[in-house]
């Protein structure tokens, strides 16, 4: 069974917190920070970094 695809919109405290969680159950993520420098951690924690709030969204099962 395939996980379903995921995009959270925000990295900060909170943010983050929410998707090093759900990138260790093993969701595929898809994140969007309009600080762009905040997400580059949890890129390499595996998750994927959008450029737009409309990119983020594209192909999201859940928000």
């Amino acid at each position: 069974m395939e996980s379903m695809r995921i995009a959270l919109l925000g990295t900060g405290l909170m943010g983050q917190a929410a998707a090093r969680r759900l990138l260790s159950l093993g969701y595929p993520l898809k994140v969007y920070n309009r600080t762009p420098e905040k997400a580059i951690p949890l890129r390499r924690e595996g998750a994927e970094v959008a450029g737009s709030v409309q990119e983020a969204l594209e192909g999201a099962e859940a928000v």
